[in-house]
């Protein structure tokens, strides 16, 4: 696609620039087009992906399950990999760790539609088992493509499998959750994954929430600290969780 649509563009804005049209105008409009064009790339590569051994093994995975939500968004949320219960819906953080997820962001005032979520691997592992730096490595090209895309002013990182792609020298998500870190100019938050707060019990669920809910807060205010809204989206959003 790379290499016709450049022409494409340069033709329509020739033909629309002769029509009369303001040039700025008629740029900012195909703009928003060859963004479509390369969205509509993305997923079709997702959706048709064999690179690794999860793309290639149906009985592991029944689906990719490519990012959703609002491609605009300053707030970006990426997780580990799909589920069991994503596999079969297709979509991110649909199981009970969305579930809780979800729960938090209408506690910030958000929406799922109002953010963009997505994983590091879009198909899932056998048995949900944690995949290794390589399995992660090939299928980096799509978050990459992601990142790129929709430009967050700040991103949410959802677990190991997340923070090691961003940052692959980290051991441990406790030596450096709730501490602002950059990739390629982006804020980063790493955090717990839903599925670990589940995992707790007694007074380390309650040390987990009110560490996880921090950090939401924080990725919050962060992204959405520009334009003035952080602290009229919600009332509750200085509140633990």
């Amino acid at each position: 696609m790379s290499g016709w649509l450049p022409e494409l563009l340069e033709t329509m804005e020739k033909r629309m620039v002769a029509d009369g049209y303001s040039s700025p105008d008629v740029q900012g409009a195909l703009q928003s087009i060859k963004k479509e064009a390369y969205w509509s790339a993305l997923y079709r590569q997702v959706l048709s992906c064999q690179k690794c051994p999860f793309g290639r093994d149906r009985s592991a995975s029944t689906q990719r399950v490519p990012g959703t939500g609002n491609r605009e968004s300053p707030l970006m949320l990426v997780g580990e990999g799909p589920g069991f219960d994503e596999d079969r819906i297709g979509v991110p953080f649909t199981g009970i760790s969305g579930a809780l997820l979800t729960l938090a962001l209408h506690k910030l005032g958000l929406t799922r539609q109002s953010i963009y979520i997505t994983n590091v691997l879009k198909c899932r592992p056998a048995n949900n088992r944690t995949p290794d730096l390589e399995e992660v490595q090939i299928c980096s090209g799509f978050l990459a493509a992601e990142l790129k895309l929709v430009k967050p002013r700040a991103i949410l990182c959802l677990g190991k499998v997340a923070v090691r792609y961003f940052f692959p020298e980290v051991k441990s998500i406790k030596q450096i959750r709730g501490q602002w870190l950059e990739y390629g100019g982006i804020p980063v938050m790493p955090t717990y994954h839903p599925a670990y707060i589940l995992r707790q019990t007694g007074a380390d669920l309650a040390l987990a929430k009110r560490q996880w809910w921090s950090d939401l807060v924080q990725a919050y205010r962060r992204a959405y600290q520009d334009d003035g809204l952080a602290e009229n989206r919600s009332g509750n959003n200085s509140q633990e969780q």
